[in-house]
């Protein structure tokens, strides 16, 4: 009985997939673009949307990093609609789709303009992020440790790309091992270089890809993989550390605003740091959000990819679950699930005054106030307003309209708040009774206080190349014995099952590593 259930889950999820056209064009940022004192690198996350690791490491270098000299294009997510999915590709592998593709394939618009991308004259190298499983090693060791592995290693499709200025590929990557192995934090975490060899062998695969459709174009191209075996700060951090190497070989001047650690990096992964903006009159902030939020407003006969939203991360966007309802996704998290109530929705409105606690301000529609003790809604002709969670006494109104009432802290019911805290709530502005105007959020939490973010010029120092030593077995002896199998040698470069891999999702996690 029980896996007669999951087929038909199985098959419902797979209907609902199908029965909408999920992909996401990916979004492109010029970074000091036109600054010719250095050249222009792209850097890219996300191809496939099951490798979290890659996508919040442009995430956070978007947020946190200013290029003050040459010029960094990032696509911050190769794959939107595979990583809200959290699978390595919605329509099968998006990074072997680039030596041939139907044209009816769903990700063919994307992968033509991931091409015209590369092609372009001013991008001088590229980078690519990707997680892999277990970690990659020239010899078999262990399960965990052989050539079929691709975590934590730099990898190239050939040691040099002739003619091409930047086109020395192995001097590039065995100056980034050297320098992420530097800060390692565990001999077992050690970086190498993995050449493919991909036309040399003839490497089926590996022909298909970005990378080597790169080449092609006589573009120098490198991948950086972390290991799933990792959790997803620490991959962050290592990914980071070949981002800056990368960039210090290069020339390229930037700065930063956190020090470069996993604790760091950890807080800086964190959403309650983080607000949504929906089609330009809801803002919600990420911090605490209740796992469900009902009779939430959105805008009628709009897929959730054409709602716009807007935020300082670029992993957050509106899916439609099996159920019909919203899911709230930052990255493949789930931040919170929004119970639909469509709407018209109108953005003429701009301001509307509030008495907060004891003055009276002009708001824009849209925004998040914070009071004390008290707020009361100043009365406008055509307009109501519904406070979620307070209930006007003696009021049986189907559209309530709570203007020109002091509403205080104790009279809102906790349970429809949007935070876990009870200290949120919506108040909901309609024009002409039913079309949305926007939102304005009442919290009765205090300030965040005013980020001043402290950019500080990073100096790069190379570290000293040495000659790889063969400190693997050593590292390996603690490891449970096994003998290699026909599943070692195969490319193994796949989601690992979900026991052991990724973190488990839930509605509402505590920590970030279940991110």
């Amino acid at each position: 009985m029980r896996f007669f259930l999951i087929f038909i889950s199985l098959i419902v999820t797979f209907c609902t997939l199908n029965a909408e056209n999920l992909v996401r064009d990916f979004a492109l940022y010029k970074l000091n673009e036109n600054d010719k004192r250095a050249p222009t690198l792209l850097l890219m996350g996300g191809i496939h949307g099951d490798e979290p690791g890659a996508y919040y490491s442009t995430d956070i270098f978007m947020r946190h990093y200013k290029i003050t000299k040459g010029s960094v294009w990032v696509v911050p997510v190769v794959n939107p609609h595979g990583m809200f999915a959290n699978m390595r590709g919605v329509y099968g592998d998006m990074n072997r789709k680039f030596a041939a593709l139907a044209t009816n394939d769903p990700d063919y618009q994307s992968i033509q303009k991931i091409k015209q991308l590369l092609a372009e004259k001013d991008i001088d190298i590229s980078l690519h992020l990707h997680d892999g499983s277990g970690y990659w090693r020239p010899q078999y060791i262990s399960n965990l440790l052989n050539p079929a592995r691709w975590g934590n290693c730099s990898v190239i499709d050939q040691p040099e790309l002739n003619g091409a200025k930047y086109g020395d590929l192995e001097s590039f990557v065995a100056q980034m091992v050297a320098d992420i192995n530097l800060h390692i934090l565990n001999p077992l975490h050690r970086y190498h270089v993995h050449n493919t060899h991909t036309k040399a062998k003839n490497n089926t695969e590996q022909l298909k890809a970005l990378t080597f459709f790169s080449l092609s174009l006589g573009k120098p191209a490198l991948t950086n993989e972390a290991s799933k075996e990792l959790d997803i700060p620490t991959r962050v951090y290592y990914h980071l550390l070949a981002i800056e190497s990368l960039l210090g070989q290069l020339g390229i001047g930037f700065e930063r605003d956190f020090e470069l650690n996993v604790a760091s990096v950890k807080e800086l992964l964190s959403p309650a740091l983080l607000q949504i903006k929906i089609e330009e009159h809801i803002t919600l902030p990420l911090d605490s959000l209740r796992p469900f939020l009902t009779h939430f407003p959105l805008p009628k006969n709009t897929a959730p990819k054409h709602i716009k939203t807007q935020s300082d991360s670029h992993l957050l966007g509106l899916v439609r679950n099996t159920q019909g309802n919203i899911e709230l996704k930052y990255g493949s998290r789930t931040i919170s699930t929004l119970i639909p109530q469509y709407h018209t929705f109108d953005a003429s409105l701009q301001h509307i005054r509030i008495k907060i606690d004891e003055q009276w301000q002009s708001v824009p529609i849209g925004s998040i106030v914070y009071a004390k003790d008290s707020i009361e809604f100043e009365p406008l002709e055509d307009y109501r307003i519904n406070v979620i969670g307070y209930v006007k006494p003696n009021d049986n109104s189907p559209m309530p309209d709570e203007v020109g009432i002091r509403i205080y802290k104790k009279d809102f019911i906790p349970r429809y708040s949007i935070d876990t805290q009870a200290l949120s709530y919506r108040a909901e502005i309609y024009h002409k009774k039913d079309i949305l105007s926007g939102i304005v959020i009442i919290s009765f939490k205090n300030p965040p206080k005013p980020q001043s973010s402290t950019y500080q010029a990073i100096a790069y120092t190379p570290a000293p190349l040495r000659e790889s030593k063969n400190i693997d077995t050593a590292q390996a002896a603690s490891l449970p014995p096994t003998k290699p199998t026909q599943k070692h040698i195969k490319d193994n470069k796949k989601p690992r099952p979900k026991n052991t891999d990724e973190p488990k999702l839930s509605p509402q996690p505590t920590e970030l590593q279940k991110i």
